[in-house]
């Protein structure tokens, strides 16, 4: 496991048992989450994925909080998902975000108009040509990148616009759109 990964599954751990924590962690997101809800335009009316909630989806609540939007959450580690699960209904959220056990590799993205792809999650091409076959046409995916990542190899099956995020662990936030068909 990437030490990025361990340090943010351990401070999003504890936020999870200690809700009085979020706040802080949302200084680091909020701007982030706000800048990604623009770039993809997401309203209510939109259902969105979070793949890659971790123990504390904090970016899938920031969305439902800016949009009023449904969210599900998804991460293919079960104790993240019992834990970000207990804070959802502690909250009182359970009616608006729903968290569950799945592999972003094997997910039916059919019924959402936005997919989120967390920084974390990984095998990251595989999940992104999961999404690429199972999304509806004009889906609009969110995907968290490292410095080191390029739009080199999306651009050929995407239409990419870059957000640059200048943070820490998030350099830029690519936001695709299935390319239309050619019909010939």
């Amino acid at each position: 496991m990437h030490p990025r990964v361990k340090v943010t599954r351990t401070i999003e751990k504890a936020g999870a048992m200690f809700p009085c924590l979020i706040g802080l962690y949302g200084l680091y997101y909020n701007r982030l989450v706000e800048q990604e809800v623009a770039a993809a335009q997401i309203s209510a009316g939109d259902r969105v994925l979070c793949i890659g909630g971790g123990p504390l989806p904090y970016t899938a609540l920031r969305i439902h909080t800016l949009t009023g939007a449904h969210v599900t959450v998804m991460d293919n580690d079960r104790s993240a998902v019992e834990m970000a699960s207990r804070l959802v209904e502690k909250m009182g959220l359970a009616n608006k975000l729903s968290v569950r056990f799945s592999d972003g590799q094997g997910v039916n993205a059919a019924d959402f108009s936005v997919v989120h792809i967390a920084l974390q999650v990984s095998p990251r091409e595989q999940v992104l040509e999961n999404i690429r076959t199972t999304a509806p046409k004009g889906v609009r995916v969110l995907m968290r990148s490292p410095a080191e990542a390029g739009a080199g190899q999306l651009a050929r099956r995407w239409l990419v616009n870059r957000v640059k995020q200048r943070r820490v662990a998030v350099d830029t936030t690519f936001v695709l759109r299935s390319k239309p068909e050619v019909v010939l």
